[in-house]
């Protein structure tokens, strides 16, 4: 009986703490262990090479980075912005298919599984997450 008791404690916590990104978030924001700028501008740069990501436009003073267009499934490309403020990482993107220039929308958390939203926002969370990080956040 203890066991179970156990079990389903721990089952409850597992669940809670593995928060899902709440519909229509267009906001990932990744809170991290360093307020030293020029310190977690490195970090993030390395870290979006690493995801595969070539960076587009750079500021090291305003803290912003761009990547460039990037195939995320079949026809669909994201690319990502993320800006430092304070100890705070804040990732968004915009999703493009390739061949249509004026296709270019924001990032934005809805859909059905496998439609374009869904692609794009699952990959820019995935790259958020994988930022060592404390918290993540979501905002609209």
């Amino acid at each position: 009986m203890l066991k179970i008791l156990a079990f389903l404690i721990l089952a409850i916590v597992t669940t809670l703490s593995a928060q899902e990104a709440p519909k229509n978030s267009k906001v990932i924001i990744v809170t991290v262990d360093t307020t030293q700028r020029e310190d977690l501008y490195k970090t993030l740069a390395q870290h979006l090479i690493d995801q595969g990501y070539a960076l587009d436009k750079t500021d090291k003073d305003l803290g912003l980075i761009s990547t460039e267009r990037k195939a995320a499934k079949g026809s669909i490309e994201l690319r990502i912005f993320a800006s430092i403020r304070r100890n705070e990482i804040r990732f968004t993107g915009k999703q493009f298919l390739i061949g249509f220039d004026k296709s270019e929308s924001d990032i934005v958390n809805f859909g059905m599984k496998g439609s374009m939203n869904k692609i794009t926002f699952n990959e820019l969370h995935r790259v958020a997450k994988s930022m060592p990080n404390i918290a993540l956040r979501y905002e609209q």
